[in-house]
């Protein structure tokens, strides 16, 4: 029997949220658009920008994720997904979205961003999240995105937008609850994907297959 559990706490989620759009948006040229190339770290941290396997903004979960896989399989063998993020305009087409991956004892994740014109990544150290590598063993419990997994434009449109007051441009997550589950030697819960629909301080867990409402989030 598998147990459902909701979305990773807004808290922790807001301070992943702020390792990736920081490291992003520091190295953003001035003026350039969404989705340039990346300026080199000092540091050696942070990877090259990669030009996404097919042009334009993806618009469905097996479009990016068959994407995203190509750029993390240059990066660690083996890499597993772990979250994903959709930010959809007023009118519910795509306008970026993120994919985080995880590899077995690796001490980085590795985060993808894109707004159409390619995907920039970035190697975070799962030190700044403040949690540890997760082992192979760890790793094999992170399951597969649902093939059945409802679009973003469906859990965006679902009743949780009226029920909650989630107004627009909304913002869809799917999250396994790794890495931040991980104690260092196991999983404090069972990662299972679940999905979160937001637009400012408006949100609510949504059934991640059919959109229905779980209940509104504070």
């Amino acid at each position: 029997m598998r147990v459902r559990t909701l979305p990773v706490v807004r808290g922790v989620r807001v301070a992943i949220l702020a390792v990736v759009v920081t490291a992003v948006t520091a190295c953003q040229p001035a003026g350039g658009p969404p989705g340039g190339a990346l300026t080199p770290a000092a540091d050696g941290d942070r990877g090259p920008a990669l030009g996404a396997p097919a042009a334009g903004m993806p618009t469905t979960l097996d479009d990016l994720v068959a994407r995203a896989e190509l750029i993390a399989a240059e990066w660690q063998d083996e890499t597993v997904l772990a979250e994903i993020e959709v930010d959809l305009d007023e009118r519910g087409a795509w306008q970026s979205a993120r994919t985080m991956f995880l590899a077995a004892d690796a001490d980085r994740f590795l985060a993808l961003v894109t707004a159409g014109g390619g995907f920039n990544q970035q190697r975070p150290t799962l030190s700044t999240l403040q949690v540890q590598p997760v082992t192979a063993e760890g790793i094999t419990a992170i399951p597969e995105l649902p093939p059945d997994a409802a679009e973003p434009q469906e859990l965006a449109d679902g009743p949780a937008a009226e029920e909650c007051g989630i107004g627009v441009p909304r913002t869809v997550l799917y999250v396994t609850g790794a890495p931040v589950a991980w104690d260092g030697s196991a999983w404090s819960r069972p990662p299972e994907w679940t999905a979160t629909v937001t637009a400012g301080d408006a949100a609510a867990a949504v059934d991640v297959h059919t959109a229905e409402l779980i209940r509104c989030l504070e």
